[in-house]
């Protein structure tokens, strides 16, 4: 099942000890304020059996997360984050998210010598996922010494309480590797799942 992304770009209220002083893109950059409050409302149509995350790509500063006043988690600069969104959290129609910024006198923050800005900086959105999702999929390979075989492992992480499926499964996909080597790859998968289910697949043979 696909994940379904709504956006949060727009203009955001920016607030600084309680009071709107203007609006803000986002995402941007805006020079660093120190500590303020950029805030925005949404519409909200609850969907059915779906799992909720807020998800922010990359912020200048530290940033306190909170849906309707509640608080959701902090993030730190540069990488993404993302924070899941209690059912009741979110209501029918208009709800409110606001995100309180310190952007100088935190780590990373401005140094000599180079330009530093803050804000929500990359794209920050709602996604929602199914009640059991893949969360990341790593497949490792390896040749033999003469390259005569191959032995794959494929390791999927799995989120959630409820099977995506019953899996015991076999598949042979031809992989040309070089004009000198086929591999036929056998994949045999057995699921299990838990709060962050785990799943392992060993193998392949030339």
């Amino acid at each position: 099942m696909s994940r379904e992304r709504i956006s949060l770009a727009g203009m955001w209220n920016r607030s600084i000890a309680g009071t709107i002083i203007d609006t803000v893109a986002v995402p941007s950059s805006i020079r660093p304020t120190g500590e303020y409050v950029l805030s925005r409302q949404f519409n909200w149509l609850p969907k059915n059996g779906m799992r909720v995350f807020l998800v922010t790509e990359g912020i200048m500063g530290l940033a306190d997360f909170s849906l309707n006043d509640k608080p959701l988690g902090t993030a730190g600069p540069f990488v993404p984050y993302e924070f899941e969104v209690a059912s009741d959290l979110l209501r029918r129609g208009l709800n409110e998210i606001a995100v309180r910024i310190q952007d100088t006198q935190i780590p990373f923050g401005p140094a000599p010598g180079r330009r530093y800005d803050g804000g929500l900086t990359r794209p920050i959105y709602l996604e929602l996922r199914p009640a059991t999702f893949i969360k990341s999929i790593h497949f490792q390979s390896s040749l033999s010494p003469v390259c005569a075989d191959v032995t794959c492992r494929l390791t999927v992480d799995l989120d959630g309480k409820t099977p995506l499926f019953s899996l015991n499964w076999g598949t042979k996909p031809e992989l040309q590797h070089t004009p000198h080597l086929t591999a036929l790859v056998r994949l045999n998968l057995l699921l299990r799942t838990r709060g962050s289910g785990r799943l392992h697949g060993p193998m392949c043979t030339r």
